[in-house]
Formats: C-alpha cells, structure tokens, sequence
C-alpha cells in the first residue's frame, strides 16, 4: 500500500480546516460585533448580567433585538438605515455560515478528473452543496461585512451617545 493517498487526504484536510476555519472565525467577528452593540445600546454596565440572555439569543434573535434598539435610538437617521441593511446582510451570510458550521465537509475522488473534489452538503438538502471556492468567498464577504457593520454601528452609536448627553433616550417610534 502506498502513503501517496493518506498524504494527500492529510493535506486536503489540512487545507480544508483552514479554509472552513477562516470562513468561521470571519462571521464570528460579526457575531462578536452584535454583542457588543446589544450591550452598548442597553446601557448595560455589567454585560455579566446581560451576556446569559443573549447567549440564548439566536443570531436572528440578536440581530431583531439590534434592528429595534437601533430603531428606538436612531430612527430616520442615515446611519441607521445603513446599520439596518447591514444587518439584513449578516442575516443572510449567517444562513451560509449554518451550513458551513453543520454539515459535513465530503471529500471525494474524481476518478474521470484524477483528482480529489470536495463539498459541504446540508444534510437536509443535498442540492445544498458548497465547494472551497465558496467557502473562500464567504470569508471574504464576511471579512468585509464584519468591517462595514463594525463601522455602520460605531456611527449610530456616535449619534445615541450625543442624544444620550442631550438628554433624550429615544428619537424613534416607542417601545410597545
């Protein structure tokens, strides 16, 4: 038996977990962003407190909870309805990110090709299939979604933080 396929299959591997792992830890900054705008926006000054009930917050909790508040604090701004389709994006990338955090990565030999493929299926979709070229662009869109939601929040938060000194706690529609 020859060690060439379990080289192979070894670096695959390797090169697979780095690719899958960079796609993760990139939505976890928009995970992370989340939090601590939800913090920032409850005027929480112990987030000890606040943290157990977000961690059993959805992401799509989270995010409705975040749309409100900004909503609640920032209503008709520019900046908020930048924040909000920002969001409404993470939204969408979090579904892409459910697969890849889910399912399993299959690896394959192409025997027509002579060459390893290799896909993430959703177990409940089958036609659900994303290859390493859209793993690696998913990391780069959340890469870049990460910053532009970082960036879209700091300047909401920029606008609460001056109601908030000016006396005023709400600019838009009441809390029902």
């Amino acid at each position: 038996m020859s060690d060439i396929p379990n080289k192979v299959l070894g670096d695959l591997g390797d090169e697979l977990a780095k690719k899958l792992g960079h796609a993760i830890w990139a939505f976890a900054r928009i995970e992370w962003t989340t939090y601590e705008f939800l913090i920032y926006f409850t005027r929480t000054h112990d987030e000890m407190r606040l943290l157990p009930l977000l961690n059993e917050m959805s992401f799509e909790q989270r995010t409705a909870a975040l749309r409100k508040l900004i909503d609640q604090y920032a209503s008709g701004t520019p900046e908020a309805k930048k924040a909000k389709g920002l969001i409404e994006d993470a939204k969408e990338l979090a579904k892409m990110r459910n697969v890849l955090a889910h399912n399993p990565w299959t690896t394959w030999i192409n025997q027509l090709a002579r060459t390893f493929s290799s896909s993430i299926s959703k177990r409940t979709d089958q036609k659900k299939n994303l290859t390493e070229a859209e793993v690696k662009q998913f990391a780069v869109d959340a890469d870049k979604l990460g910053g532009e939601l970082l960036q879209a929040l700091q300047a909401v938060a920029a606008i609460v933080k001056k109601n908030w000194e000016q006396g005023r706690e709400a600019v838009g529609p009441e809390p029902h």
